[in-house]
């Protein structure tokens, strides 16, 4: 939790500056969502951390987009997958955007760097691919749950009704 803490207080002092940082930080050794996985050992843990340093990876990629920032960038990202295979997501929803975003780039280096990123996250998580292949009647590639997790959280009951906040039980809604 410590490095979470940490490494979220970087990142807002990265977007908004030195105090922003510090604020922050402060919320976010007091949030008790953030603390709460440690006594329960789940992976929420780990992946605090993993995600803000994601977001760090892609701040440094947005201001020196060279390969090497665009391997650290996919490699962050790929260890968050393998802590919360949620964070797939993330080589659509910030490598893509980010890359779109910088126009001095020529459409042909953009496309080489999203390789490269996506390359070395896949380097990164094609072991654990492997194994549950392997090991598994059905295919499961990261996990069995990401279906779940996503549907059971986005249902009607989460967002209208007497339990606006919750999340199903039922994977369909």
């Amino acid at each position: 939790v410590v490095a979470g803490v940490v490494l979220l207080a970087m990142v807002a002092r990265r977007v908004g500056g030195r105090r922003a940082g510090i604020v922050a930080g402060v919320l976010a050794a007091i949030y008790p969502l953030l603390w709460i996985n440690d006594g329960m050992l789940l992976s929420e843990s780990l992946y605090l951390p993993l995600v803000a340093l994601s977001l760090l990876a892609a701040y440094r990629f947005w201001q020196r987009p060279g390969w090497v920032d665009a391997g650290l960038l996919g490699g962050a990202i790929a260890l968050a997958a393998l802590t919360r295979a949620e964070a797939l997501l993330l080589f659509a929803v910030l490598v893509i955007p980010l890359l779109w975003g910088m126009r001095e780039l020529t459409l042909g280096r953009r496309a080489l760097l999203a390789i490269v990123s996506w390359a070395v996250g896949a380097l990164l998580i094609l072991p654990w691919f492997a194994y549950n292949l392997s090991r598994f009647e059905e295919p499961v590639f990261m996990t069995s749950q990401t279906g779940a997790v996503l549907s059971a959280a986005n249902c009607d009951t989460t967002f209208y009704g007497d339990f606006i906040g919750y999340r199903r039980v039922r994977v369909a809604c």
